[in-house]
């Protein structure tokens, strides 16, 4: 009745699988900036990061691809901490209207303190009435509303002429309300002012009631 005892060297295989996910976060600066190629990239900023245009963009086109839309572009504000232009062109060849009260339009709505745009090239062309509902238009071709940055930056007009709806419109052919800072810019086809009605250049005529300058039309910064 004895008890029998057995030894082994048996090596045991254990696995043990786990699924786990991994989280990249590029970080951007102004020398390190996230490239946009499209339309959806450009539509797609995001705050806290930096961005440059590597192509040129058109909204209101005659086909869809990937750098233009047949869509009208919908003005949308600055959220990126810098945007590069690289002076690439966005042309734009009509605007979304909300059919708010207030319209603000431009390439961006506004652009935020400490937030920079340089070597942005923005090219209108824009015909017939705009936003003719708004009681008031705020507008800039660059921005309606600028609290950053705004340096080497070019809007240009063409066509003949726009009329803005409203009747206590802001208008600027740059940058409508300036609280920031534009160094080195400019708009072209503002020529001649006319008893704060019209902006009349060589081929284009801003039309609107309210408020109105050739470049900026309420500044408390720097020009």
């Amino acid at each position: 009745n004895g008890v029998a005892k057995i030894a082994t060297d048996a090596t045991v295989e254990v696995n043990f699988e786990k699924q786990f996910t991994v989280e990249v976060i590029q970080a951007t600066s102004l020398d390190n900036p996230l490239p946009i190629k499209t339309i959806e990239q450009f539509l797609g900023m995001t705050p806290d990061n930096d961005y440059i245009l590597l192509a040129d963009l058109e909204f209101g086109a005659s086909e869809n691809t990937d750098t233009s839309t047949t869509s009208a572009y919908a003005p949308m504000p600055m959220v990126a901490d810098s945007f590069d232009g690289n002076c690439h062109t966005i042309t734009i060849n009509g605007f979304d209207i909300t059919g708010a009260q207030t319209e603000q339009l431009g390439l961006f709505t506004q652009i935020p303190v400490n937030s920079i745009v340089k070597n942005a090239f923005v090219n209108y062309n824009l015909v017939g009435d705009i936003a003719p509902n708004a009681e008031q238009v705020e507008f800039g071709g660059l921005c309606a509303i600028n609290g950053g940055i705004i340096t080497n930056c070019i809007v240009t007009y063409n066509g003949k002429s726009a009329t803005f709806g409203g009747e206590y419109n802001t208008i600027g052919a740059f940058v409508g309300t300036n609280d920031g800072i534009i160094t080195y810019s400019t708009a072209t086809a503002h020529s001649a002012i006319d008893g704060g009605k019209y902006v009349a250049g060589k081929n284009f005529t801003i039309i609107s009631n309210g408020d109105l300058a050739g470049f900026v039309c309420e500044n408390s910064n720097t020009i």
